[in-house]
């Protein structure tokens, strides 16, 4: 065909095409064309490749809805060679239905159906869904038919792959299907797809190999169809040969594996369901036809995602239920006989026989029926005795366990997929990634062509708006509906398409929508209105009138009346004097001041450098209507054609990616994985950094609060040296806006404003000033519920100082929606590289990665406890839950094992030192101090034997030395050992000198933990301890030890339900204010002679830990530690949730 039009193809005799052609000369023989012609065959398929044939007899064979096959090529071949009214209703229909595209075959009703019940019930989640899919099966039983069914209804064809699917569903859930469906499949002994096929495809023989698993007794099509199938895929799996023909799946010899190995008698559903996760590859599957293709309703990536969750929810429960039951001591005894026989099956006939008839009895209803979960519980018990007696091994089953109770469900190998991904995904961060908006590509589309010749100068602006209108008529964000953003962006692409007279069609259905649903802006929230809405949409109706488009408008409407009213006020505030004369926020929205009587020589000043005006398309859309100006021309194609055709809300955006990006890789707590990238973002930063701050695009000539806050707080963290007074240029009056000469302030940028002054330093005045007032204006907004993020209110009610890494990353967690989240400027819009759902993936596989790990941990610790008894030291099995909480809450990562346990263990046993002495006299303190000096010698590491002995001299003196000497195991060598053994027991003996000198006990607990968790953190590497005496570390030492002891002080001046209350509402004491600024001055910001940065780190961490008891977050500490060390993540998976966020 594609000689004929002479498409030249690059095809010559090589082996790869002489095979194929060989190929299709056997398969033309084995189904010749008398045969073809005579009764259905698979070639119906692809008659597109068939020649000469007989069409009178082939439309006997055509499908009740029009089609052949089930297939839109094979129809469409047909068609032309018949002109079959037939054909052209069913591909007028499947045209109409997919919008121009059509798939690979069409309908597939059955076969959507029998498989996403297969994927519900094998991923462990059927029970959610159970009258969904008791509908399915009603509905697949409503065509079952005698020989079987195929993936669509009213087929004359019939296919093994979905009759087994569906006879093995249908009899599971107790409709009755005959057996005998399979004689129609087999011939000579042997099992095909297809009536009359010569092949069998391995999905069609692993699906008829699990039906055949539910026979009754006396089935014997099913016996035969058991051992050929068994044995069909054995020799398939012997030779390597199991890749399927009809599914790319992650790993189908897997799959198929594990069936041959486990027969359905000896299947467990949590380790089939626990193996199949690792299987099922959710939106990575992609099924084979004449093409590749996707079932979005069976392999969906909320299915898997609803699947592990609900497993690792269950394992949660099932690991707190086995910790009950090891209380009774119970040991369990493997069989060591096994039933084994000739047969290919490992069973003897009576058993198989006895299972066969259970079956039947279980799965078939009957008049005088008992509940259903009754009669499962026997086929449970029955099936648990098969797995257990007469099918695995101990050392299978050992794996069992470990598997299904204990290894978390394919996270390793899923993180490292994310993370490989984000990596490729900020590494091209170019000048943003977001989404097109319709209404600016309107405006774009609306420029005459510049040279005079009548015509659009941007066509492809033209064409994006023809291809892109919604089913309903409307142009804007396709899964948000948004009034303002969809009926502006619908009048702007009218007017386009009305302007060059072209779509009328679209013009009219487009007006339809917007006459149907322009009442819906009453119901707007002014708090989430579109950025310059109330400037743009009057200009767009004004357009309209002189284009004789009538908009529907009632004048004297409310809102009418409102959104005129704040127009008005929006130009009175920014008088065109003043306009003329800075950069104000209207450069943003010139489109919508066309009857200002602009001074365009004026304007022109505030170009940005790209030739745009505020990186906006359709404000230079418009200033290039009016100047014909070159770098508004320059910045539009070089924009239209970078983004092919269509043109974002704003553009670049490379600065506010990067800064926004970097923000949510850290409070997701995934930031680790990208520490190269980070830094390549914040030095990209860096490097557009000025004294007035930055704009979300680099080289502007304007700055805003949002992106400048963004960047100071993130810079700073991160040690570069920005200077607070970047702050002044937003401030007026004890005010503080987005933009120099803006009159009001959006809840966003003084967010960002709030977080960036909470990283103060001592005497940042504007800091203190920009705290003050942010502070002041977001509790104002949240008394008047208008804090739409329910992030914000956290923000408010723990500041940084108190906020721990694990509880932010938690709550947040709850908060962000990946893909889903929008933003709002001129229209809605989405950020494709900061609301990701590889962001969202990642940070719940390795929240819960890290959640695993804590509760191992926390077993140690517990044994710990019961081991040394310290409740007699007056420990609680509370605080010691308590003790670690706080501990993983501050240091969470994995790969910091050793300091996260050394801050839990020593931070618990300060406490039962305290508690037991803190009543005591001089002389037992004393004695005290005494023992652990006499003790020490015993506990150097040659000569003590790891274990923890009460009966060493005092008790507590043996439990605490012990632990120390446990908490240094792992330094490599023993000279190390000896010397890290050594520092760490002078850290806790002057630590004990000191309380025993003044009385405090309370003295020095800063000190203790921070020199602890230094010392243990690196015991590996000697080279570090010599840091621990650098003169910086003494000053870090004295800063953060000032500041705890003056919090604990102040606690215990305080009732215990009251906070600390400060005159700048921050919620800190001036004096402790004052401390922690310079210890976060000392910690972030480097120097020539500085010590190692996780090392100072640490001295921070030990210091927000003590805020944080002064600063509770507004919930109980109980839901806290469940939150953070059980809980599982908020998810709906019956309705997409969104958030907006404005810009």
């Amino acid at each position: 065909m594609g000689r004929k039009l002479n498409i030249e193809l690059p095809v010559d005799d090589s082996p790869i095409l002489q095979e194929i052609y060989a190929r299709r000369n056997l398969k033309l023989t084995r189904i010749p064309k008398d045969v073809m012609h005579r009764m259905p065959t698979t070639l119906l398929f692809s008659l597109e490749g068939m020649p000469d044939l007989d069409w009178e007899k082939l439309l006997q064979f055509q499908l009740p809805n029009g089609s052949f096959f089930a297939s839109p090529s094979s129809t469409a071949f047909a068609l032309m060679e018949t002109k079959d009214e037939n054909c052209l209703r069913y591909l007028n229909r499947v045209v109409e239905k997919f919008n121009g595209g059509v798939p690979n075959t069409y309908p597939v009703d059955f076969f959507e159906h029998n498989w996403a019940v297969d994927r519900l019930l094998r991923l462990g989640i059927s029970r959610y869904f159970q009258s969904e899919i008791k509908e399915c099966m009603d509905y697949v039983y409503r065509y079952w038919t005698e020989e079987g069914i195929s993936w669509g209804r009213n087929s004359n064809v019939h296919d093994i792959d979905d009759t087994a699917m569906g006879f093995r569903l249908l009899r599971l859930h107790g409709h009755h299907v005959s057996a005998d469906v399979f004689r129609h499949f087999e011939k000579d002994g042997e099992f095909f797809c297809y009536s009359g096929q010569s092949t069998q495809p391995i999905t069609g023989m692993y699906n008829l190999n699990r039906a055949c698993q539910l026979l009754f007794p006396g089935e014997k099509i099913l016996e035969d169809a058991k051992r050929f199938s068994f044995k069909f895929l054995r020799e398939k799996q012997a030779s390597n040969e199991l890749l399927d023909k009809w599914i790319i799946a992650k790993d189908l010899p897997g799959e198929v594996g594990y069936a041959l190995d486990t027969p359905w008698y000896a299947s467990l559903p949590r380790v089939e369901t626990r193996f199949y996760l690792d299987q099922y590859g959710g939106e990575d599957d992609v099924w084979i036809g004449k093409t590749l293709y996707r079932m979005h309703t069976i392999n969906n990536n909320k299915l898997l995602e609803l699947a592990r969750l609900d497993y690792k929810n269950c394992q949660a429960l099932h690991l707190l239920e086995w910790d009950a039951i090891q209380q009774y001591n119970i040991i369990p005894c493997f069989p060591v006989g096994y039933i084994h026989d000739n047969d290919e099956f490992n069973t003897t006939l009576q058993i198989e026989s006895d299972m066969q008839e259970l079956v039947q009895l279980v799965v078939c209803a009957s008049s005088d029926e008992i509940d259903p979960d009754i009669k499962q519980t026997f086929l449970a018990v029955a099936k648990s005795s098969y797995y257990y007696a007469a099918h695995f091994t101990p050392a299978t089953i050992d794996f069992h366990i470990a598997k299904v109770l204990f290894e978390p469900v394919n996270a390793i190998g899923k993180i490292k997929e994310h993370v490989d991904s984000i990596q490729s995904m900020l590494g091209s961060m170019n000048d943003g990634d977001m989404s097109i908006s319709a209404y600016d590509t309107a405006w774009v589309a609306l420029v005459e062509d510049l040279h005079g010749n009548g015509g659009p100068q941007f066509p492809k602006c033209l064409e994006w708006i023809s291809n892109n209108q919604l089913p309903d008529g409307s142009w804007g964000d396709a899964l948000i509906f948004k009034a303002s953003d969809r009926l502006i962006s619908t009048l702007a692409c009218v007017i386009a398409l009305k302007s060059w007279n072209i779509r009328p069609d679209k013009t009219k259905k487009g007006m339809e929508f917007v006459k149907e649903n322009i009442h819906k802006l009453e119901d707007e929230n002014e708090e989430n209105m579109l950025s310059g809405f109330e400037v743009a949409f009057p200009s767009l109706i004004e357009i309209g009138r002189k284009l004789d488009i009538k908009v529907p408008v009632d004048h004297d409407s409310h809102i009418l009346q409102e959104i005129y009213a704040r127009r008005n006020l929006k130009l009175a505030r920014i008088p065109k004097d003043i306009m003329h004369r800075v950069p104000t926020p209207l450069l943003y929205s010139l489109e919508g001041m066309q009857d200002q009587d602009l001074d365009w020589e004026k304007l022109l000043k505030f170009q940005f450098p790209d030739g745009s005006f505020c990186t906006s398309p359709s404000s230079t859309a418009f200033a290039l209507m009016q100047t014909k100006d070159e770098n508004c021309l320059r910045y539009l194609s070089t924009t239209v054609e970078t983004l092919d055709g269509g043109v974002p809300n704003v553009y670049p955006v490379d600065i506010f990616e990067r800064l926004w990006a970097v923000d949510r890789l850290q409070r997701l707590g995934i930031s680790r994985y990208f520490q190269s990238e980070v830094t390549e973002c914040l030095d990209y930063v860096y490097r557009s950094w000025t004294e007035q701050g930055v704009f979300s695009a680099s080289n502007s000539t304007i700055h805003d609060v949002d992106d400048t806050a963004m960047g100071f707080r993130l810079l700073r963290l991160h040690g570069y040296q920005v200077s607070a007074d970047v702050f002044r240029h937003f401030e007026k009056d004890g005010e503080f806006f987005c933009l120099a000469g803006q009159s009001t302030q959006g809840v966003t940028p003084m967010y960002s404003l709030y977080r960036a002054s909470q990283i103060l330093f001592p005497e940042e005045k504007i800091l203190k000033d920009a705290k003050k007032f942010t502070s002041k204006f977001l509790r104002e907004k949240q008394a008047s519920n208008k804090l739409l993020d329910k992030w914000v209110g956290y923000a408010l009610d723990v500041p940084w100082y108190a906020s721990l890494p694990r509880v932010e990353t938690r709550f947040y967690l709850d908060q962000y929606g990946g893909a889903d989240d929008v933003w709002i400027g001129k229209t809605l819009y989405r950020l494709h590289n900061v609301s990701s759902n590889n962001y969202l993936e990642l940070a719940k596989l390795d929240y819960k990665n890290c959640q695993g790990l804590h509760l191992r941990e926390w077993n140690t610790i517990h044994k710990w406890y019961t081991e040394c008894n310290l409740e007699q030291f007056g420990m609680s099995k509370r605080d010691m839950l308590f003790g670690y909480y706080l501990a993983s809450a501050s240091i969470y990562e994995p790969e910091r094992a050793k300091e996260r346990l050394a801050w839990a263990q020593a931070r618990i046993l300060m406490e039962a030192v305290v508690s037991s002495f803190e009543n005591k006299g001089t002389w037992e303190r004393g004695a005290f101090l005494c023992e652990f000096r006499k003790r020490r010698s015993d506990y150097v590491t040659s000569r003590w034997d790891g274990k923890i002995t009460r009966g060493q001299g005092q008790g507590l003196v043996a439990v605490l030395l012990g632990t120390l000497n446990r908490l240094l195991s792992d330094a490599h060598v023993a000279q190390d050992r000896e010397i890290f053994h050594h520092h760490l027991h002078q850290t806790w003996e002057t630590w004990i000198m000191t309380w025993q000198e003044d009385g405090d006990m309370r003295k020095g607990e800063a000190e203790l933990l921070v020199r602890t968790i230094n010392l243990c953190a690196n015991s590996g590497a000697p080279e570090k301890l010599s840091q621990l005496s650098h003169p910086r570390y003494k000053h870090l030492n004295d800063i953060a030890n000032g500041v705890c002891c003056q919090l604990l002080q102040f606690q215990h001046r305080q009732p215990s339900c009251n906070k600390i209350q400060g005159e700048d509402k921050g919620n800190t004491t001036l004096q402790i204010e004052s401390g922690m600024q310079e210890l976060v001055q000392l910690v972030v910001c480097a120097s020539s002679d500085d010590i190692d940065s996780d090392i100072k780190q640490t001295f921070l961490a030990v210091a927000k830990l003590f805020e944080n008891k002064e600063h509770p977050v507004p919930f109980r500490t109980d839901y806290l530690v469940l939150s953070v060390f059980h809980q599982e993540f908020f998810c709906q998976f019956s309705t997409k949730s969104s958030s907006y966020f404005h810009k």
